[in-house]
């Protein structure tokens, strides 16, 4: 029997040394995926900071831009409607001398049939 006892406390030491040796393992693994966690969790906050910088200086941007075409808008605007009023100022003006025009053809057009009609009265009296 003390065969057995030795084989039975040489089986009980090799349990126990096999259960500090998972134990350690676990602690072990534990703590590596808690690092693995911890430096994940630190690379997200950076990417999302990043991410968010980005963003900002796009609507920044945008914003700018935005700012710029409203300008360019107001200014264009003014400067179109000059034009327009210039244009039709000028419509106007033409249509006034197209009207005096049609006014000077019509007595040019009298005055031709007065000399017509004079050479006729001059060709008879010859």
């Amino acid at each position: 029997m003390d065969n057995e006892n030795q084989i039975f406390e040489l089986m009980t030491k090799m349990y126990a040394e096999m259960q500090k040796g998972l134990s350690d393992v676990r602690t072990e693994m534990q703590k590596g995926l808690s690092d693995v966690r911890a430096e994940m969790q630190k690379g997200l906050c950076d990417v999302r900071a990043e991410m968010q910088k980005g963003f900002k200086e796009v609507n920044d941007e945008i914003q700018f831009v935005k700012g710029t075409v409203v300008k360019i808008e107001t200014e264009h605007g003014h400067k179109l409607g000059a034009l327009f009023d210039g244009y039709k100022l000028n419509a106007e003006k033409l249509d006034r001398i197209e009207a005096k025009q049609k006014i000077q053809d019509e007595k040019i057009d009298i005055i031709e049939r007065v000399v017509t009609k004079h050479d006729v009265l001059i060709k008879n009296i010859r």
